[in-house]
């Protein structure tokens, strides 16, 4: 039976080795750059976000090549602003996934980590964090409110940047 065993465990082994090898080596980068979005989904009013974005990246590559995944590991700080006042947001970090088919095309993208942590005039803090969907979100440009996690203290940031 211990024989049965170790040919098994010897076999399982040498097809996971056989499988990784086959794939091509991952590529990794790195990215800068600054982009501005509305957020409009927050409060009654729309918010500009200017974000400057920095991070790594990880690119899965099938035995053919083709990318399958792609991974990034994102460092950002947000300035927010409306109805002439700006709040700056601390420095988050999250990661954000995305996958492909066959083909080329994208069948998911979620960030999950720190979506917003931003001090607030009266001393408190806004915050949020979790997972979000962005794929099933039809892929906007900026969101920041979390499908499961937390979001807290949106009445005080929309109070600090309010008319």
């Amino acid at each position: 039976m211990r024989r049965i065993l170790v040919v098994l465990f010897a076999t399982a082994a040498l097809a996971l080795l056989a499988l990784s090898s086959a794939a091509a080596p991952p590529d990794r980068g790195t990215f800068a750059f600054e982009a501005d979005n509305p957020l409009t989904d927050l409060c009654p009013f729309t918010i500009q976000v200017h974000s400057a974005v920095s991070g790594r990246w990880t690119a899965y590559l099938d035995k053919n090549g083709v990318l399958t995944r792609v991974q990034q590991h994102v460092f950002e700080v947000d300035t927010y602003a409306a109805n002439g006042k700006s709040l700056t947001g601390l420095p988050i970090t999250f990661n954000f996934n995305m996958r492909f088919d066959s083909a080329g095309n994208l069948t998911s993208a979620v960030s999950t980590g720190v979506g917003a942590h931003v001090a607030l005039p009266d001393g408190s803090f806004f915050h949020s964090a979790g997972r979000i969907d962005f794929f099933a979100l039809g892929m906007p440009g900026f969101w920041i409110t979390p499908d499961n996690g937390s979001l807290v203290n949106v009445e005080g940031f929309c109070a600090a940047l309010a008319p």
